[in-house]
């Protein structure tokens, strides 16, 4: 998790130039704190030889600039002395699920880019939130390149504020119930609280060799969430003497939610697609 190394009351005389921040749908109330935002090697020599200073946030980060400094005429000086036009940080992620909970191409590796410049940017609310582009390479590394020129026709705005959000990985959940207690059921069931029901049961195997009855959401492809919202009950549903309309018992009551490190592939509608195992023992 990347912590303050500022004081926000040592830059009260210091220029914002802009703050970024980040969220991702998974995490809970959509705060990502997971990834660290390192200035590359150009950036941080910019950085340390013109009196910036960065205030690092739980969920991005702010750059200042030296009091007396006025941003235009600041940044064509750099450009001047220096060649260069941009800032450049490099986005480490500091979490081993972050790729499998992340809405990327199955199985991709490669860059995911953020540029201030890009024409697919989109300005809500005085925040400019930033398109993701992806760029395959041979591993996965993420990294955001914000134009002087750019950022000063925000400034003009009065607008400082960039924003960068992830969604949330859909997968198919899977339950495998292995009855070990050989307790008989008559009609079991995986039923959501608003009344989704899986598929199944269809009785396999699994890894060990046990015997299990499979449910699956099927077509329906569901998020990955830090704190889900979609909870499943194992349900046994049966007719009680001459009565027509089935009674239903809970066997158990909030089955659990997908492991972000548990996952396979299945093809959906002739399509590859995430799946989420899940193992419950009865």
């Amino acid at each position: 998790m990347q912590r303050s190394t500022q004081s926000t009351k040592g830059m009260n005389n210091y220029k914002l130039i802009f703050m970024l921040s980040v969220g991702h749908s998974y995490y809970r109330n959509n705060i990502c704190t997971n990834l660290r935002f390192v200035p590359a090697g150009s950036t941080t020599a910019i950085l340390n030889r013109y009196g910036f200073k960065i205030n690092y946030r739980a969920d991005g980060f702010q750059l200042y600039a030296a009091p007396s400094s006025d941003a235009a005429c600041l940044f064509k000086q750099i450009e001047n002395a220096t060649g260069l036009s941009s800032f450049r940080f490099e986005i480490k992620n500091g979490a081993a699920e972050f790729v499998n909970v992340t809405d990327w191409p199955l199985n991709w590796k490669g860059s995911y880019v953020f540029d201030n410049s890009d024409a697919c940017n989109t300005a809500a609310e005085e925040t400019v939130l930033l398109n993701q582009s992806l760029v395959n390479t041979n591993k996965i590394e993420g990294s955001i390149t914000l134009h002087f020129k750019n950022l000063i026709e925000m400034l003009n705005r009065g607008v400082v504020s960039y924003s960068i959000r992830f969604k949330a990985r859909l997968t198919q959940w899977q339950y495998y119930i292995v009855n070990r207690n050989n307790t008989h059921f008559s009609n079991l069931l995986v039923k959501g609280r608003t009344g989704m029901v899986f598929s199944g049961p269809e009785h396999v195997f699994i890894p060990t060799g046990e015997k299990a009855l499979f449910f699956s959401s099927n077509e329906t492809l569901l998020p990955l969430s830090e704190v889900t919202a979609c909870v499943f009950d194992l349900v046994n549903s049966s007719f009680m003497y001459d009565a027509d309309t089935p009674v239903a018992k809970t066997i158990y009551k909030g089955l659990p939610a997908p492991d972000p490190l548990a996952m396979n592939t299945v093809i959906v509608k002739g399509k590859m697609e995430a799946s989420s195992p899940m193992y419950v023992y009865l």
